[in-house]
């Protein structure tokens, strides 16, 4: 189970580390891109100038949002790869809030289902493995048999004085 854990962490590295780059990339360059567009120093082929138009009526602090919330998730992620629990709240949060920023800037037609669906997915996963994986590792240290440092004596457990020096 924690092999299949740290694989789907891998996954939410890349994930959210490669969308922090391109949304704070998005966000840094978006007006020279529109720029560029705008003066025709920027080749676009006809069949994608409809997505450069929608890409352009994006606001600029979408980007820098989903950026953001893509640097927390990251931050999560690897909260969660030390096994601290407040990894998976900040990964949950910012991916919640991920599926809403889209829809809050650009109206409820762009909210994707896939993408919730996945989330969710993800967040359930998360879920269940980190909670597992804390539990046996609590039983693991309740089981193990206290030891004593070098050179001391053990305690005599039973109270009487007998063998006690």
């Amino acid at each position: 189970m924690e092999k299949t854990f740290r694989f789907v962490l891998i996954l939410s590295f890349i994930g959210s580390g490669l969308s922090f780059l391109a949304f704070l990339s998005m966000y840094a360059f978006l007006p020279l891109l529109h720029d560029m567009y705008n003066a025709g120093s920027l080749p676009v082929p006809s069949e994608l100038q409809g997505s450069y138009e929608l890409l352009f009526s994006m606001p600029r602090n979408m980007f820098g949002c989903m950026a953001v919330l893509n640097a927390v998730s990251l931050a999560g992620a690897i909260l969660m790869w030390r096994l601290n629990k407040l990894g998976f709240h900040l990964y949950c949060a910012s991916q919640l809030l991920m599926l809403a920023v889209q829809p809050v800037y650009m109206g409820v037609q762009y909210f994707n289902l896939g993408d919730a669906m996945i989330t969710l997915a993800f967040i359930v996963f998360y879920f269940f493995s980190l909670r597992a994986i804390l539990s046996l590792q609590q039983l693991e240290v309740s089981t193990e048999t206290p030891t004593t440092p070098a050179g001391e004596e053990a305690d005599d457990a039973d109270d009487d004085d007998e063998d006690d020096e």
